[in-house]
């Protein structure tokens, strides 16, 4: 078994950490330099809308991914190769696996949170979170995680190839200002990065390119250029 690490703050997590969990959506998104902090460990990415590609899809009272949304979620990730988890309380697990029963579609991973604050599994899940800060010992929660968890394989975007009358699609860096800077964040958006859409590369779309780089498992260098434009024209 494993221990992961979570928090909305990712610079409260010690640094030893060898799995740690953190969101790439939603009001707590950890920055690029807050994953790298963790370099050599696991990282699991937190979802907090169904909009959202990541490891783990958030269902909790008060966030967007409701039982309803989360089946689709689950098959959206399935279809892409991935690996999904769903993340809930023990106590509405049951009206999740409900959901899932009804919609004919197979069960996801469940990551359960029952703070006993004594590390435990639960059947039938492939992680458990057993501590919150109140008795973790720090501003982060603890979770048990099965071997090989989680497994979430990403295709190697091909780069695109220029189509007929040479074009290809332009790199854009910081401070660009285009057309192409317009679709570029447009389509950042169906990734829930909430950008607006001014054709004006700045700091917002520049952090966005970062955060949609690392869900995708590219290079993250917040530069649009030809591996993320495949990942955002193939997946937006």
């Amino acid at each position: 078994m494993g221990t992961m690490y979570d928090s909305t703050n990712p610079d409260d997590i010690p640094a030893t950490a060898e799995i740690v969990a953190g969101y790439v959506d939603g009001a707590f998104v950890w920055p690029a330099t807050g994953w790298a902090r963790f370099a050599g460990a696991t990282h699991v990415t937190i979802a907090v809308d169904p909009a959202t590609w990541a490891d783990v899809l958030d269902v909790e009272t008060g966030n967007p991914a409701t039982p309803a949304t989360s089946v689709a979620w689950v098959s959206t990730m399935r279809l892409h190769g991935r690996t999904p988890t769903i993340y809930c309380n023990r106590s509405s697990w049951p009206t999740l696996r409900a959901a899932f029963t009804a919609a004919g579609v197979g069960e996801p991973g469940w990551w359960v949170a029952e703070w006993t604050g004594s590390e435990h599994t639960i059947a039938g899940t492939v992680a458990v979170q057993y501590a919150n800060p109140d008795t973790s010992g720090g501003h982060y929660d603890l979770s048990t995680t099965v071997p090989g968890w989680p497994s979430a394989p990403v295709p190697t975007p091909t780069p695109p190839q220029p189509v007929p009358g040479g074009f290809m699609p332009p790199t854009l860096t910081p401070g660009t200002m285009s057309g192409a800077v317009k679709n570029c964040q447009r389509l950042c958006n169906v990734h829930a990065q909430g950008l607006a859409v001014d054709g004006v590369y700045g700091p917002a779309t520049e952090q966005a390119v970062r955060n949609v780089q690392h869900l995708m498992s590219l290079t993250v260098d917040g530069i649009c250029g030809p591996a993320t434009w495949t990942v955002l024209d193939t997946f937006g």
